[in-house]
């Protein structure tokens, strides 16, 4: 499914299969396709959930095989190749991009593969730094009790992935058998539909997309924790004015990245504190108990 929110160009055939979310929210918007406002659904909370209303739909009303979630502007290139310096993402013009063979993406999880998500890029700090950089830290604690809480046995993998990694798998895009995509998307909105009950809403349009934010450290880490064989493939961003990030250069920024992460990442004190007892006085003021 192809997750868009507007008018506009999107690849559709037999495998791909764009999605209007929030069309509750857009009632005089009609596009040619679907949108996730039938059946049991989300769609009015597309303002704060984003594409993951257009999970939400898909997990309750899809019948299906597999299933595979991508946006407008981005796509999974499935017929890339694994490489030690190959780029996490490429951009691209829709008319090249419709040109392109994308590959099968069924053929890949034919040895044994559970999940295709996107090739990772790196980053100077960790998974949670680069959150609570970009967000609310209090929402980003309040997120982490509420997986141990209700989720406990995937702290080893939270520790390792929040806090011990510097590999941002984002987008909330994936590639796998519907089976498997529904005790994830189970799993997923437990914890957002538990972690709604304590955070608060911020008054700048941007962080109030929060749970799709949040979904996007969520994602990697249902997969992480559950499948033993991941592929990754690189992202074609659909552009107007295309450029493209040589391999060489991506390989640059891995290696100093990770270098910097080595020093200086790891060691970041919040890194041993999951819980966030840093803000538990905050917390408190707010009425926060999970």
């Amino acid at each position: 499914m192809i997750c868009t929110h507007m008018a506009g160009s999107c690849l559709t055939s037999n495998v791909y299969q764009p999605i209007l979310v929030g069309k509750a929210l857009r009632p005089d918007l009609h596009l040619p396709f679907i949108g996730d406002d039938s059946g049991e659904n989300m769609s009015t909370q597309n303002g704060t959930y984003c594409e993951l209303t257009a999970h939400y739909w898909a997990w309750k009303n899809l019948n299906a095989d597999y299933i595979g979630i991508c946006h407008y502007r981005r796509y999974f290139d499935f017929a890339a190749t694994d490489g030690r310096i190959n780029n996490d993402m490429f951009d691209i013009s829709f008319d090249d991009l419709a040109r392109r063979n994308l590959g099968d993406p069924v053929s890949l999880l034919q040895d044994g593969t559970e999940v295709v998500l996107v090739r990772p890029s790196y980053l100077p700090r960790s998974v949670a730094q680069n959150y609570m950089l970009s967000h609310v830290p209090e929402d980003f604690f309040i997120l982490c009790r509420v997986i141990l809480k209700l989720y406990p046995e995937y702290e080893p993998t939270l520790r390792q992935h929040f806090f011990c990694s510097n590999r941002w798998i984002g987008y909330n895009m994936m590639f796998c058998r519907k089976e498997l995509f529904d005790r994830y998307a189970e799993w997923l909105f437990h914890i957002l539909d538990e972690t709604e009950r304590y955070v608060k809403l911020s008054g700048y349009s941007y962080q109030k997309r929060i749970f799709g934010f949040m979904g996007e450290i969520l994602t990697p880490l249902f997969f992480l924790h559950n499948c033993k064989k991941i592929k990754y493939r690189p992202v074609l961003y659909v552009s107007d004015n295309p450029g493209r990030v040589s391999n060489l250069r991506y390989l640059y920024n891995k290696i100093r990245y990770n270098i910097a992460f080595g020093l200086v990442g790891k060691k970041h004190p919040q890194s041993a504190d999951p819980l966030g007892k840093f803000y538990e006085n905050y917390f408190q003021k707010d009425g926060i108990v999970i």
